[in-house]
C-alpha cells in the first residue's frame, strides 16, 4: 500500500463515519417505539379524564412507571455507542495494518502480533469512551442520567402529558400522540394539538428535534472522540510515528453543531 493510497483510503472512511451513526437509527427508533408503547399504557390507566394540569404528584407516579423504559433507551444508546465504535476502529485498523504490514514486506522483513496489539488498542479505547467524563459529567450520565438520554425520554413524555392535559385532551388521545410522535423520529416535527410547529410554546415544550435527536448526538459525539483516541494510541504504537497529529475539523455536522 503507498502513501497515497493509504491517505485515500483514510479519506473515504472518514466519509463514511457520519453514516455509520444514522444506521443506528432504526435500532433506536424501535426501541423508542416499545418505550412509548408502554408509556401510553401507563398514561392511559394513569391518567383522569378531564384534568386540566399535571400536578407533581401525578407526575412522580406516572415517572416511577416510565423508568424501565427509560433504561431501555439508554441501554440501547449504549449498544449504539459501542457497535459504532467497534465497527469504525476495526475498520480503520485495518487500513493500518495493512500499511504496516506492506512497508515492512517491501523492507524483506516480516511482523507478527499487529492484529492482537491493535486489537488491544481498540478495546482500551472503548473501555475509556465508556467510563469517561466530559465537561464535568460521566458517560453514565450522559446516557442514562437524569441530563441524559434517559432523562430527556422523561422530560420528553412530561412535555408531553402537560400540553395535552392543558388543552384538555383525552387520556386515550395523549397516549395515541405520544405514540405517533416517536414514530416520526429525528424528522417528527408534526403538530400536537394546538401546538404548531416553530411556535414559542411547541419549540419550548418539545424542541426543535425529533425525540430520538438526543441519543443519535450522544451516539455520533462519542464515535468521533473514540476515533481520535484511536488514533493516539494507534500512533504510539507505530515505531515511524512522528507524534505529531493533523487533526481534521467536521464542521456543519447538523447534529452536532445544533
Amino acid at each position: 500500500m503507498t502513501n497515497a493510497e493509504y491517505y485515500s483510503e483514510l479519506a473515504s472512511l472518514r466519509r463514511s463515519l457520519s453514516t455509520m451513526t444514522l444506521e443506528q437509527r432504526t435500532n433506536l427508533l424501535r426501541v423508542y417505539k416499545t418505550a412509548a408503547d408502554q408509556a401510553a399504557e401507563v398514561l392511559k390507566s394513569t391518567l383522569e379524564r378531564g384534568y386540566s394540569t399535571l400536578t407533581s404528584d401525578r407526575w412522580r407516579q406516572i415517572e416511577l412507571q416510565l423508568r424501565d423504559g427509560a433504561r431501555l433507551i439508554g441501554d440501547a444508546t449504549d449498544i449504539a455507542v459501542k457497535s459504532s465504535l467497534t465497527t469504525a476502529l476495526d475498520k480503520f485498523t485495518a487500513i493500518d495494518q495493512e500499511y504496516i504490514t506492506s512497508a515492512i514486506g517491501r523492507a524483506g522483513l516480516t511482523v507478527s502480533g499487529l492484529v492482537s496489539v491493535y486489537g488491544g488498542v481498540n478495546h482500551k479505547v472503548i473501555a475509556a469512551v465508556t467510563t469517561s467524563v466530559y465537561n464535568g459529567v460521566s458517560y453514565s450520565e450522559r446516557v442514562w442520567g437524569g441530563s441524559g438520554v434517559a432523562g430527556d425520554w422523561l422530560s420528553k413524555v412530561k412535555s408531553l402529558v402537560t400540553a395535552g392535559t392543558a388543552q384538555g385532551l383525552d387520556p386515550v388521545k395523549i397516549a395515541k400522540s405520544l405514540q405517533e410522535y416517536v414514530r416520526g423520529g429525528v424528522g417528527t416535527i408534526g403538530r400536537w394539538g394546538k401546538l404548531v410547529p416553530g411556535a414559542s410554546d411547541y419549540v419550548r415544550r418539545m424542541g426543535s428535534a425529533g425525540v430520538d435527536y438526543r441519543a443519535l448526538r450522544i451516539v455520533r459525539s462519542e464515535l468521533y472522540r473514540g476515533i481520535q483516541s484511536a488514533q493516539v494510541e494507534a500512533g504510539e504504537i507505530n515505531p515511524a510515528c512522528t507524534g505529531l497529529y493533523d487533526w481534521i475539523s467536521h464542521n456543519g455536522c447538523p447534529i452536532c453543531d445544533a
